[in-house]
């Protein structure tokens, strides 16, 4: 982890308790999103990990099937690599179902942007 991002106790047993399979995808979209953005705030709001600055900005939440990694201003980012799904006015997200639906590249891109806009920049 970033020395910047402070973990959560709280995601920690968000983590750990998660249906089988899904911890590990979890930790590693947790070090991805410290990786690309560690100013991010880690909370446990809404009963999943939500990053925040100046207000919520990315989440994980764990679906029976899949993880979304959403982004609550994700209508407003840029994705040329066509990975976000979504339709209404501010939410979008990212379905990982496994470790290889995680687009590093892509995902940094899209984490960093929502950051960006987080800033005010």
């Amino acid at each position: 982890m970033s020395a910047s991002l402070i973990q959560n106790p709280a995601v920690d047993s968000y983590i750990e308790e998660s249906p089988a399979g899904f911890g590990p995808l979890l930790a590693r979209l947790r070090k991805l999103i410290a990786a690309s953005a560690p100013e991010l705030n880690e909370e446990f709001k809404w009963s999943q990990p939500v990053y925040c600055l100046n207000g919520p900005v990315v989440y994980l939440a764990v679906h029976s099937d899949h993880i979304n990694l959403g982004f609550y201003k994700g209508a407003r980012l840029s994705d040329p690599a066509k990975i976000l799904e979504g339709s209404g006015k501010f939410l979008r997200h990212v379905k990982i179902f496994t470790s290889s639906d995680i687009q590093v590249a892509p995902l940094k891109r899209l984490i960093r942007q929502a950051a960006k806009l987080a800033r005010g920049a």
